[in-house]
């Protein structure tokens, strides 16, 4: 499902995606919402991560967030990253392939920006991407 919101500046449009969201879950009647994690540090990641915890408060879902460029800007121990919360969740191999196909349309994200300009996920951030486990923070 593609709710044709805008690449940037999700956040004029947060309640579109709580809307489109909500629909999303009572029609499949899920139990679970994956998200982007609220504090990931950019703003459409952190918009959708707010729709989605909203969304899924409304139908009583739970929700389980992922990080995308916390992995670009967070160490271990990072007093911005609820690490207590963070978990561990296994991708077998059928979603495992799903996601790193997902993550090959993103071609602004992996190819060179320029001559002698690197991607923007240079390949030692893919290794976060491509793991056989998703880390979530519950």
């Amino acid at each position: 499902m593609h709710a044709h919101l805008p690449d940037t500046g999700l956040d004029q449009h947060e309640e579109t995606a709580r809307a489109v969201i909500a629909e999303a879950l009572t029609r499949t009647g899920a139990t679970l919402c994956l998200a982007p994690w609220e504090g990931d540090l950019h703003s459409d990641h952190e918009a959708a991560g707010r729709a989605a915890r909203r969304a899924s408060s409304d139908s009583g879902v739970t929700v389980w967030a992922y990080p995308i460029w916390m992995w670009h800007w967070a160490r271990p121990g990072d007093q911005r990253v609820p690490w207590h919360r963070a978990g561990v969740l296994p991708l077998d191999g059928e979603a495992l392939d799903r996601k790193k196909t997902a993550l090959a349309c993103f071609t602004s994200q992996l190819q060179p920006r320029g001559p002698q300009q690197a991607p923007v996920l240079p390949p030692a951030e893919l290794v976060h991407h491509t793991r056989a486990f998703e880390t979530v923070i519950r």
